[in-house]
């Protein structure tokens, strides 16, 4: 399953290339959440102390997001989508919290979601590719 959001998590942690506009933000929008959990991960490293578990979780919500685009074909033009939000919005914590929570609020009664976060492999699956402890083996039996 890790390959299958290798791909994924490589798009979600590069800059954007593309000119896409950004529309308004939308938690229907699978590329919208993909940047508002992105925007969230940055949050929870950038808190004192870093809050290192919610920035995996906001990972493996974004791979979420992320598989939802590749299953429609339009991985790279959300990720342009989802940095064009991100530029626009990302100084106004109210906009991206708001939608940080509404995206929550989508997935957590989303049954796909659900029964994927439930067996472990999305979050094998972050733990793997995030940086935060991808090199880190003592990082995974803490994240869990």
């Amino acid at each position: 399953m890790t390959s299958k959001f290798s791909a994924i998590i490589s798009v979600l942690l590069l800059g954007a290339c593309g000119a896409a506009t950004a529309s308004p933000p939308n938690s229907t929008n699978p590329a919208h959440c993909m940047a508002a959990f992105s925007y969230a991960r940055t949050i929870a490293l950038g808190s004192r102390p870093s809050n290192f578990n919610l920035a995996v979780q906001s990972t493996a919500r974004s791979l979420y997001e992320g598989r939802k685009l590749k299953a429609r074909g339009l991985l790279e033009n959300g990720r342009e989508e989802g940095e064009a939000l991100l530029s626009k919005y990302s100084k106004d914590e109210k906009v991206m919290m708001g939608l940080v929570l509404d995206c929550l609020k989508q997935q957590d009664a989303d049954p796909d979601y659900i029964a994927l976060n439930e067996s472990g492999d999305l979050m094998a699956a972050a733990r793997k590719v995030d940086p935060v402890c991808r090199d880190d083996a003592t990082c995974w039996g803490k994240l869990r």
